[in-house]
């Protein structure tokens, strides 16, 4: 699959990064429509985001408050709310 493919179809920043990491691939679900698939990866990022979120907060709030409203102006531009 996709995800085990360590160099092939990757740009050239995924694979510099995959060079000085360590990389673990864990499948979440399997069988899923493509669609499904990006919906699914939609949310887990916006989960992500949540999670760092918090823990940013929780060591710095002046830094929490600045990537909040960066993540609301990338919203507003994304939805093209402006």
């Amino acid at each position: 699959t996709r995800a085990h493919e360590l160099k092939s179809r990757r740009n050239d920043m995924w694979n510099r990064i995959v060079k000085k990491t360590a990389i673990e691939v864990e499948i979440l679900m399997d069988g899923l429509t493509y669609e499904r698939a990006k919906e699914k990866e939609i949310e887990f990022i916006k989960l992500f985001i949540i999670i760092l979120t918090f823990e940013i907060f929780f060591q710095s709030p002046l830094l929490f408050l600045i990537i909040y409203y960066i993540l609301l102006l990338f919203q507003i531009l994304l939805t093209n709310q402006f």
